[in-house]
This record gives C-alpha cells, structure tokens and sequence, in this order.
C-alpha cells in the first residue's frame, strides 16, 4: 500500500471510531431522559422514607451532572474524530498532530479503538505518514522574501 491508500484508510478508521463514539453520545441521551423519567421518581421515594439521608435536590443534581459531564466528553470526542479524519484526508499538517492525539486516547477503548490506535500511530509516526503529510503542503504560508 501507499502512502495515499494508509492515508484514506486511516482517515476513514478515524472517522469510523468518530461514529461509534456519537452512537455512545446518543445513548448516553437516551439513557439520561430514561433515568429522569422513570428512575427519578422511585430515588425521590426511596429518600423520602429515610428523613437522615441526602436531600433528593442533591442526588438529582449529582445524577444529572454525570449525565452531562459523560455526554460533553462523548462528544468532544466525536468533534475530535471528525476534525482528524478531515485533517488526515486532506493532509493538512494540523491533521497530523489532532489524528495523534486522536489515536493516543482511542488507544484506551479496547478492542477496536486500540486497533485504530495502534494503527493511526503507526502510520502519522512513521515513515509512510512523514510522506504523506511532508508532500501536501498547502496550508502553510510561502515565505516571504
């Protein structure tokens, strides 16, 4: 393979990764208003009965703020995978450095995100990746005399 077909192959990974983490996100959505809706009410119960334990408005706070602090990360990491696989396909220099990050923090999700991880770093460190973004070099000013 060439440089171009680990480049588009890379880049599509990148952005495969990016769509399993937006289904993540959506569940995540879903699961939040299923709590609220019907768990909500049976935790407000179960407080109720034990006068000594925490107020119900703290739980709820507590509950729904892990709820959004999970769906702002998952989708910090969409927006992520998405501005790496654009950067990678069209090889822009900046591309390089976001897909690295990228990959280093999908190398967390096992099994496929480690794949796209190991692979990713291979090829944006290694030679092939030095190739292919050392010969695109559109989005940089020329120099000035």
């Amino acid at each position: 393979m060439k440089a171009k077909d680990h480049a588009q192959l890379c880049a599509a990974l990148i952005a495969a990764h990016g769509v399993l983490n937006l289904l993540t996100f959506g569940t995540m959505l879903v699961l939040s208003g299923v709590v609220t809706t019907f768990a909500m009410p049976e935790i407000h119960k179960e407080l109720a009965r034990n006068p000594g334990g925490p107020d119900f408005n703290h739980v709820q706070t507590a509950i729904n703020g892990l709820f959004l602090l999970l769906c702002c990360f998952f989708a910090a990491l969409v927006l992520l995978s998405a501005f790496s696989a654009w950067g990678v396909w069209k090889a822009r220099h900046w591309g390089k450095v976001v897909a690295i990050i990228d990959c280093a923090i999908a190398l967390l999700s096992f099994p496929l995100g480690t794949a796209l991880g190991v692979y990713g770093l291979w090829f944006l460190i290694g030679p092939m990746g030095t190739e292919w973004f050392g010969s695109h070099q559109t989005d940089r000013p020329a120099p000035s005399a």
